[in-house]
């Protein structure tokens, strides 16, 4: 839904979009829990338009794969507060769906938030889920992708 008239639209101000990665980056639970809530509601009330480059990292297709990407990078995030494996395993193994593939049609979510993931991962409490994203991050042929 587009903000009433002369309201400020954050979602086309690159800080608004830095600053809610940082908070989803930062140590505090609370916080990282208030951004990604945030995030949400904003992937929720975005307007059903094609292809919509709000700011280079934010860009909005109603296309249902796009779409499909945003859910997986929010599913993806939020199993990564798990500490068992058995847990982690399943949904990170759909990490590799938000690389931009070339020739994929429609806009790619921005690596950015890719990276926030993998950052994650790299820093998280349980070793062998350290393990496992270094081995996907390692195993990614980059040839392939944008």
């Amino acid at each position: 839904m587009p903000p009433p008239a002369g309201a400020l639209d954050l979602r086309a101000e690159p800080a608004f979009w830095q600053l809610l990665q940082s908070g989803l980056r930062g140590p505090d639970p609370f916080v990282q829990k208030q951004c990604m809530f945030l995030l949400k509601k904003v992937l929720k009330g975005v307007p059903h338009a094609e292809g919509v480059e709000y700011c280079r990292y934010f860009t909005w297709s109603s296309a249902a794969p796009f779409q499909l990407r945003w859910k997986t990078f929010c599913a993806i995030y939020d199993v990564t507060d798990s500490f068992g494996l058995h847990l982690l395993r399943p949904v990170w193994k759909d990490v590799h769906k938000l690389l931009p593939v070339k020739g994929r049609p429609g806009p790619n979510i921005h690596s950015s938030w890719i990276a926030l993931l993998f950052e994650r991962a790299f820093e998280h409490k349980n070793v062998a889920f350290q393990r496992l994203s270094l081995q996907t991050f390692l195993d990614v042929d980059f040839t392939k992708y944008e």
